[in-house]
Order: C-alpha cells, then sequence, then structure tokens
C-alpha cells in the first residue's frame, strides 16, 4: 500500500474534526463512489455481501413518500432493474419503526444498514459494521491499485477519525500503573507548589475514541481570568502531555512562543489554545520534568509558584516530589484495547440484558454493567491499579435480589499469564469467558439473536 501523502492527511484529518456527522460522511462517501466506480462496487459489495459487476443511479438522499433514503441504486446483476437500499449510521440507534416504513416503501428491494455499532440480524436487511468495511478495504488496497491511492487512503483517515476506529494489539499492562504515578505526581506539584494561586479538580473523559486524563486549573486570583485543562490523552500508539487554554485574557499568549525549553506550540494552532510537551521528552517523563514542565507554562500566565512551602506538612510532600520517578506510556494503549475488546464483547452476547457504559478513574478502568429488566442489579468489571499492581476483575456494585452475595470482586485467574499472552484473538477469547462464566452466577445468558 502507498504511503499517504501529509497534505491529503491533513485535509482529511481537519476535515473529520468539523465534518463528523452521519450526513458529513454520507455525502463524502457519496462522492468518493462518483470518483471512484472500483471503490463504489467495492462498497456496494461490502454492504450486501455480493459481488456487484454494474451499477446505475447511485443516489443520495433518494426522495419517496417523505422518505430520503441514504443511498439508493439500480443493478441488473441479480435481477432486471433491482433496487437496492443502503442505511448509515455513526452512533444514532436506527428505529424500527423506519425499518419497517422502507420495508412497505421499498416492498421489492433489498437492503442493508451500515453501522458503528453492533446491530442485530434484521429481516429483510443485511447488517455490516463500518469497522468491517475498513479491514476489507485496507486489505483490498493491497490488491488493488485503483484504490491504492492518496485520495482513497485520506478517505479511509478521515473514516477512522469519525467512526473512532480502533486497531487493536495485543494487551500489555505491566506498565500502566505509570497512570497512576502520573496523577499521584501531577496533584502533589499543582497541590503543594501552587495551591495559593489555583484551584484543581481532576478531570477524565473519552471522546471521539480518545482518553483525556488530567485536570481542569482555574485561577484563584485576578478575577479568574484563565481556565484551562492539563493532562495526558491517547490514542492507538500516540501519547500526549499538553495544556488546553480554554480561557485567559487575550494578552497572556503575547508571553507565549513557538517554544520553550520544555514546551512547543505546534503547527496550525495559531490561537496558541493548545501547548504540548516537546516529543523529545514524552518517553521519558519522570517528576523533574512533569513540574519543569507546569512551571514553565504557568509563568507564561503570571502564575508563579507559592512563597509559602515551609509549613511541615509541605515539606514532607516535597520530599516526595525530590524522589526520581520515571514514567512509562509506552503500553497506555492497552488501555483502549481492553475497553474495546471489553465493550465489543458485552454488546455483541449481552445487547438484551445489559445497559453498558464506560466507567475509568484515576487507579481504575472499565465499564457499569446495569441490567434492563432489573435496575437495581449493577456490575463493575475491568482494572484497577495502584504504583506497584494491577488486576481484573469483576464486582457487584449494587444488588437488592442478589442481597445474600458480599460486595466482593471475582479476581482474574492467573492475570500475568494473560498479559504476556502473544495473541488478541486468545487474549480477547480468555476474557470472553470470563465474562460469560461470571454473569452466569447471576442468571445472565447471553443473547439468543445474532448481531453483525
Amino acid at each position: 500500500m502507498k504511503e499517504s501523502n501529509k497534505d491529503m492527511d491533513i485535509f482529511f484529518d481537519k476535515l473529520s474534526e468539523r465534518k463528523y456527522k452521519e450526513n458529513d460522511l454520507s455525502d463524502l462517501t457519496w462522492a468518493i463512489c462518483y470518483q471512484n466506480k472500483t471503490f463504489n462496487i467495492f462498497f456496494i459489495s461490502y454492504c450486501f455481501d455480493k459481488e456487484f459487476k454494474t451499477i446505475r443511479n447511485f443516489d443520495r438522499e433518494f426522495p419517496k413518500n417523505k422518505s430520503r433514503l441514504d443511498f439508493h441504486f439500480l443493478s441488473n446483476d441479480f435481477s432486471n432493474d433491482k433496487e437496492y437500499l443502503i442505511e448509515v449510521k455513526i452512533y444514532d440507534k436506527i428505529k424500527k419503526q423506519q425499518i419497517n416504513k422502507y420495508k412497505k416503501i421499498f416492498p421489492n428491494a433489498e437492503r442493508s444498514i451500515i453501522t458503528n455499532y453492533n446491530l442485530k440480524q434484521e429481516k429483510g436487511y443485511k447488517t455490516v459494521t463500518w469497522k468491517g468495511f475498513i479491514k476489507e478495504l485496507e486489505i483490498e488496497m493491497h490488491k488493488n491499485k485503483e484504490l491504492d491511492n492518496n485520495l482513497i487512503n485520506g478517505y479511509l483517515k478521515y473514516l477512522k477519525n469519525t467512526t473512532n476506529y480502533y486497531e487493536e494489539t495485543i494487551m500489555n499492562f505491566t506498565k500502566i500503573n505509570s497512570l497512576n504515578k502520573f496523577f499521584y505526581i501531577s496533584k502533589n506539584i499543582f497541590e503543594k507548589k501552587f495551591s495559593e494561586n489555583i484551584d484543581i479538580n481532576v478531570d477524565k473523559r473519552y471522546y471521539r475514541g480518545i482518553d483525556y486524563y488530567g485536570f481542569n486549573l482555574k485561577n484563584l486570583l485576578n478575577n479568574n481570568d484563565f481556565y484551562f485543562w492539563v493532562g495526558l490523552s491517547f490514542h492507538d500508539k500516540n501519547v500526549e502531555l499538553f495544556f488546553q487554554i480554554h480561557h485567559c485574557a487575550p494578552e497572556y499568549k503575547d508571553n507565549i512562543k513557538q517554544e520553550g525549553n520544555y514546551y512547543e506550540i505546534k503547527e496550525n494552532n495559531e490561537e496558541k489554545d493548545w501547548i504540548y510537551l516537546k516529543k523529545e521528552y514524552i518517553n521519558k517523563i519522570d517528576n523533574e520534568i512533569l513540574e519543569n514542565f507546569y512551571k514553565e507554562v504557568l509563568e507564561k500566565f503570571n502564575i508563579k509558584p507559592d512563597k509559602k512551602q515551609n509549613n511541615e506538612k509541605n515539606k514532607s510532600k516535597c520530599k516526595e516530589l525530590q524522589k526520581k520517578t520515571i514514567m512509562d506510556f509506552s503500553h497506555l494503549n492497552s488501555l483502549l484495547t481492553f475497553y474495546k475488546i471489553t465493550n465489543d464483547i458485552f454488546k455483541e452476547k449481552f445487547q438484551d440484558s445489559l445497559i453498558i457504559s464506560k466507567d475509568i478513574g484515576e487507579d481504575y478502568y472499565g465499564l457499569k454493567l446495569k441490567k434492563k429488566k432489573d435496575k437495581n442489579t449493577c456490575f463493575w468489571v475491568g482494572l484497577w491499579f495502584d504504583e506497584i499492581n494491577i488486576n481484573l476483575g469483576f464486582k457487584i456494585e449494587k444488588s437488592k435480589n442478589w442481597i445474600n452475595l458480599p460486595k466482593r470482586l471475582w479476581l482474574f485467574p492467573n492475570f500475568k499469564n494473560f498479559c504476556i499472552n502473544k495473541n488478541i484473538d486468545g487474549q480477547r477469547k480468555i476474557l470472553e469467558k470470563f465474562y460469560i462464566k461470571q454473569l452466569n452466577i447471576f442468571n445472565i445468558k447471553p443473547d439468543k439473536n445474532k448481531y453483525n
């Protein structure tokens, strides 16, 4: 496969930041289909699991009976003037009413739904996923020169961004406790060195496939004239530490040069709203680098270390900060892989019986599970860690009907062996077996319905 074009990558990367909704994805996919007929045939063949050769009138938002189909086309490949419909979804759920409506309006058509989530195989519909399409497209691009070009490469980048596609890699949790160290040391730096000037709150979020771990910082002086976020973000193998400026007086930004000793301003950031730790430091972060980075940036906003750091309580904490602590974030992507795989397992196997949501903290990373027909039964499954150990487990959060069972943890057996397993499919199977076994205790069985 050809190397992607840098300018094209930047274009589609920026496009995905502004145009990421379902209609935007459909519009761009439709335009690419018209530009590249080979891609058009490949896309519809994937959606219907049929090898098309010809296609006519590939229409976008085809109107009929006050409905507008995402894609509509005709083909004679399997029968004369056969109609085909494709409905595009990313996160919005397709309603049963909508499915039945299209069946009535187009009774003789073949129908497909392409989604970014697991969907029951609906009668009269072929259901497929964007994740599967991305994998198949990458394989085909290696074989077919007509698909291996800068435009399709750019579209693929756009598609991965808008659907939050994540490349699953072997999970290795041996260095995950660096995340715990990052929180502990950063919190101590802000609380013990800047407590007179800054109000600090831990803030963790998950947005468009990226995990953000850090802190909200507010100025306690000068009428709260700044507010920003600082912390780590990680996606795939890319880990970054940065300040995001939400609000500050304009004159402060005049003090910020393109780069300092520890920070840098990236290209295409004229507003200087994002201030990053230099790449040369990200793979060798320790408490000294963290403190120097924070100090250097905060001084640009006239926020200086506290003058009163000599009380006994602060002295002991400051001594702790002087201890050399190395943080290695090279395996943080394993957390994302763990979440994606665990989330997929529960949505593929237990979508009918469980409500699933992400739940992360300073020293834990997992999912909350609620029974759909019994809101009083709630579980938590995931990883929790300290500066030394990491564990995988399953516990009861809330259980009215299982009151005799303690709120206990079922630890994953031989977790160290799991961590060194060299096969991602093997790791998935081990996790799936563990989850099914624990839920079976509560008479929660895998769904009978098949999902895409």
